[in-house]
């Protein structure tokens, strides 16, 4: 190879060194304005050099405004912790009807201020909001929730409010009654329902052993989920002895709760009572089969065998304090009702607004325990929901809102399954 060609230069081409040419140019420039202004125009020197500071202070804003302007999304996306987007009033109400008519919310806007909207297609594949205390976990829920409060989904002909089921761990007051002008704004003060242990007087009745038809085993399944039982041979026996029970005062017709099953679990001759209904209902029905009849003879034969147990206290103890925890002065005001009672159905079918405050803090296990039985019946509403095809094939389904905020004392360990089968249902956890 020559070495002519691979020698570095040593000096590179005038061409090249553009501050060089730029520079020349703004000399030669500046010396014909200045010729040209003394010369031609007769201006002296402080005159020109008066035009020169105008004329180099309108350059200097012209460019920082564009400058300024290109660069501020660039400049607002550096910017930590961004400042405060102030949105107007009429625009976010704008914003957030046009995502209504494309089944959607807003959860708020970005730095450059575009609306960020959830669609309810991603919505049911479930949500967690995770944060420290005071980062904003209960205002955006507050978002979400007053934006279902005025939804309407649905063609104009068949419209649907969004049923909502709000359970908050806290019980927080201050969070309840900020959503009530909303709520009262929305129209729907009227299908408010309130359920907390601490105000029974404005709560609604809610008894979980009150089933709409005969098919009262998931129902038995959902109350025994929910207790405390850990011992694996006597929460088997368990499990049998209150489906025993229930069975038998199922067949009676007539409405039962915890303290009926108390007292039959209890009383010999009580027990030997409501047999006695339940058989001469089942000879006068002929509607129910005879593997029922067959089921329910061997349920009264396990019960009459227990009696004849000596250790039969002991093993039942546990389901007996558990079922106890109902019969509290103020929780039973709730659950032990036989009218007027509610039921998440309702809340689905109505379309209703059922409110769930559970304060832990206070009176811990009877509030721990109608928060674990709330949310295995949800779990069992959802359950029958996904295997029936007439709801799953159903058009024009309304979105079913469940809000679940600081409810860890109330899960339990097969909660999780819900997730699976709630989007089918077309149900939305957050």
């Amino acid at each position: 190879m020559n070495r002519t060609y691979s020698a570095p230069r040593e000096h590179a081409p005038l061409l090249e060194t553009y501050e060089t040419v730029i520079a020349g140019l703004v000399l030669a420039s500046g010396s014909l304005a200045w010729y040209v202004a003394r010369e031609r125009y007769h201006l002296t020197g402080m005159q020109v050099a008066e035009l020169v500071c105008y004329l180099l202070i309108g350059l200097t804003a012209v460019y920082s405004a564009v400058f300024l302007l290109l660069t501020t999304g660039t400049r607002r996306e550096e910017q930590w912790p961004h400042p405060p987007k102030v949105i107007p009033p009429r625009r976010d109400e704008r914003v957030r009807r046009e995502a209504w008519r494309h089944e959607s919310v807003v959860l708020g806007y970005d730095v450059h201020g575009k609306p960020w909207l959830w669609p309810d297609r991603v919505r049911v594949m479930q949500g967690i909001v995770l944060g420290m205390t005071g980062s904003g976990k209960t205002t955006l829920l507050r978002n979400i929730i007053t934006q279902d409060l005025f939804r309407v989904v649905g063609p104009p002909e068949d419209p649907h409010r969004i049923p909502m089921i709000i359970l908050d761990g806290k019980a927080d007051l201050e969070f309840f009654e900020s959503l009530l002008p909303h709520i009262h704004r929305a129209g729907r003060l009227h299908q408010l329902r309130i359920l907390n242990p601490s105000r029974p007087d404005l709560s609604v009745r809610y008894n979980p052993l009150h089933s709409t038809d005969e098919n009262y085993m998931p129902v038995v399944n959902m109350v025994f989920g929910s207790f405390n039982l850990h011992d694996e041979f006597f929460a088997k026996h368990q499990l049998n002895y209150l489906a025993d029970i229930v069975r038998v005062l199922a067949y009676t017709g007539v409405k039962f709760n915890f303290y009926d099953v108390v007292v039959m679990a209890i009383d010999e001759q009580v027990l030997r009572e409501q047999v006695t209904k339940a058989s001469r209902r089942l000879e006068r029905d002929r509607e129910i089969s005879t593997q029922r009849k067959l089921n329910f003879e061997m349920s009264v034969r396990n019960l009459y065998q227990s009696f004849r147990d000596r250790e039969r206290l002991p093993k039942i103890q546990g389901l007996l304090n558990e079922c106890m925890t109902f019969l509290d002065d103020e929780l039973s005001v709730i659950t032990g009702p036989y009218e007027d009672l509610l039921s998440l159905d309702e809340v689905i079918e109505q379309e209703l607004i059922l409110f769930v405050m559970l304060n832990v803090n206070k009176n811990t296990e009877p509030v721990r325990a109608l928060g674990k039985i709330l949310l295995q019946n949800l779990q069992l509403v959802v359950g029958k929901r996904y295997e029936s095809k007439e709801e799953r094939q159903r058009k024009n389904r309304p979105l079913l809102s469940v809000v679940l905020d600081e409810f860890a004392p109330f899960g339990y360990r097969n909660f999780p399954q819900i997730l699976q089968t709630a989007r089918g249902t077309n149900t939305a956890f957050l």
